[in-house]
């Protein structure tokens, strides 16, 4: 009885979080399509990250997104990879035909640029110097801080809306449980161990990097 109450209260805490997060992505989309010049310039350093770190055809592709989820057609048919869980996406492809590897998912803020989302596309394989792509996208992100004295942050894998929900495809609880614990331990190592590499500062919920222009927040 007590570890069905305790059930409960977690799965509770995590739709909680999760409509925080979904009313959150509303504001804040609301907020970012005010500023498309500013995630159309992000957007071309990406790439131009991108194509200094693995060289080759490299193209980006960039959103402001109304809603969470993938992109859809009229029809419902969904027409990209990323499923976004925030305002404004920025998606990479590489190679000839141009094939998308990743995307990157960010709010903006006063003069914060803010990481929410770094996603690989399912059943892509990135090897060699393109497995390295977390640290691309978000060398892309410390160059337009730095360009625009920026502060940046890189939110905490726990921050994700699909840390507590997973799209996992399987109705076996323990290959639920399974997947949803490597699912987790994948985001912290894209997020946490990422910032952790590059010097970020650790604060509670996100990690923080200044340019030395970037201005007092």
């Amino acid at each position: 009885m007590r570890e069905k109450i305790l059930r409960l209260l977690i799965r509770m805490v995590s739709r909680a979080e999760v409509l925080r997060l979904r009313a959150r992505f509303y504001i804040m989309s609301r907020l970012t399509s005010r500023r498309s010049d500013e995630v159309e310039a992000l957007a071309c350093l990406v790439g131009q990250c991108f194509h200094e770190e693995i060289g080759g055809p490299v193209g980006v592709r960039w959103a402001i997104m109304g809603r969470s989820g993938y992109e859809t057609s009229v029809a419902g048919v969904i027409t990209h990879p990323i499923c976004w869980e925030a305002p404004a996406g920025i998606t990479v492809f590489v190679g000839k035909p141009q094939t998308p590897i990743c995307g990157l998912g960010v709010e903006l803020l006063g003069n914060v640029l803010s990481i929410r989302q770094m996603q690989g596309v399912f059943g892509i394989q990135t090897r060699g110097g393109i497995s390295q792509w977390p640290k691309f996208l978000v060398y892309g992100c410390m160059e337009f801080a730095h360009r625009h004295r920026f502060v940046l942050r890189l939110y905490g894998a726990d921050q994700g809306m699909f840390y507590y929900r997973p799209d996992i495809q399987t109705k076996n609880i323990v290959a639920y449980k399974r997947e949803r614990d490597e699912h987790r331990r994948r985001m912290r190592r894209r997020y946490d161990g990422t910032a952790r590499q590059l010097g970020f500062v650790k604060k509670k919920r996100y990690w923080e990097w200044r340019s030395p222009e970037a201005r007092a927040q």
